[in-house]
């Protein structure tokens, strides 16, 4: 395993830093604090943090094409940009049974997909959703901790829950959305940490970020074999994606919640998001489907 050398965003910090993605249309990182409560945007190029206050926990956000972002809340989808908010639907579930969103993507066909998990971690208490014409449906039901998704070339899905300590890959159907046989890529051990958030490079291997195992790993999912590692100073590592203009940055989230107040002494930088430059690139993310954006607008 190769050392690198990590770069700290100045101006970047939150209490549960999650859900880092790069918007190829604005050419700057989103961010969420799910338990700040707060939407993030970071310029590369100036180093400065944008961030406006969510009303609930805040799950995820995804780039809109032709620029804005979606992001998930406890009450519901929303568009947002500079000029306005608008809600896109309601969520799923009920604001009285202690559910909120976590982690979640879009596919090339511009559906997201994302998951709901209990606040107290409860097993088996969240779905896998696919948003898309307005519609919720689900995808895998039962599930714990709803994390890191992703696709390749449009014909494997990778997934993770992280109660269940490892990635599956599903052979994916693009133009119907489904997926089906699902195999289990590589089963981490406890002292490996869980795995949470992740991200696809050119060459189809995962890069996910282990929570308590401080650290990035790289992974070839056709054998499971751990091909790269990057080592962080801090044990809860949430997500990462690649950014940049040629897309070899890799953008690595950190958490301190779940840490005592010994723990955050120990490890200061724990919150703050990471940069490394990599020799491989990264994919850019899929967009949201904005013809449900532009519906909605339709209405008002």
């Amino acid at each position: 395993m190769k050392e690198r050398n990590l770069e700290i965003l100045d101006g970047a910090e939150g209490l549960l830093s999650e859900g880092i993605v790069w918007h190829p249309k604005e050419e700057v990182l989103y961010w969420v604090d799910i338990i700040g409560k707060k939407l993030n945007k970071y310029n590369l190029n100036d180093r400065e943090n944008i961030s406006l206050d969510i009303d609930s926990m805040i799950g995820m956000v995804v780039p809109v094409e032709s620029g804005g972002v979606v992001y998930a809340t406890e009450s519901g989808l929303y568009f947002y940009n500079l000029f306005h908010t608008l809600k896109i639907a309601n969520s799923p579930f009920s604001a009285l049974n202690n559910m909120r969103f976590n982690d979640g993507k879009c596919d090339s066909y511009g559906r997201l997909w994302i998951g709901t998990m209990d606040k107290d971690a409860s097993a088996n208490k969240g779905n896998l959703y696919v948003f898309n014409t307005n519609k919720w449906i689900k995808k895998i039901v039962n599930t714990t901790i709803s994390n890191g998704i992703t696709w390749y070339k449009n014909k494997f899905m990778y997934y993770i829950d992280s109660f269940e300590k490892q990635i599956v890959r599903y052979d994916f159907d693009h133009e119907m959305g489904k997926i089906r046989n699902q195999k289990v890529i590589i089963n981490f051990p406890n002292s490996m940490g869980l795995p949470d958030g992740m991200t696809i490079d050119i060459n189809g291997n995962i890069w996910v970020a282990m929570w308590g195992g401080f650290s990035v790993l790289c992974i070839n999912p056709e054998d499971g074999e751990i091909v790269d590692k990057i080592v962080l100073p801090v044990p809860n590592v949430s997500s990462c994606s690649f950014g940049g203009a040629d897309l070899k940055t890799l953008v690595i989230t950190t958490a301190k919640e779940g840490l005592s107040k010994n723990e955050l002494l120990k490890y200061p930088l724990s919150g703050k998001i990471f940069l490394v430059e990599l020799s491989v690139s990264g994919l850019n993310p899929h967009c949201f489907n904005e013809s449900q954006i532009n519906h909605m607008k339709a209405k008002y």
